[in-house]
């Protein structure tokens, strides 16, 4: 997952940010404590992953449907 916000260039606060207002009505566990930027970064990250996961199974479920 650090590897996409990397090539992105959303591995900073505004990255962060960016995502988060995107994904602004998800629901996500809290992050552990810690600086303003990590744990926007945590929160972004595990949002992020949670939807890119969700989608894969669609995707997934999708191709088996035509293949049937």
């Amino acid at each position: 997952m650090a590897a996409i916000f990397q090539d992105f260039l959303l591995d900073n606060v505004a990255g962060a940010c960016f995502v988060l207002q995107g994904l602004a009505q998800r629901t996500i566990s809290p992050p552990p404590a810690g600086t303003i930027d990590s744990v926007l970064q945590t929160m972004a990250r595990q949002a992020f992953a949670e939807v890119l996961a969700m989608r894969s199974e669609e995707v997934l479920e999708q191709m088996i449907g035509y293949a049937g």
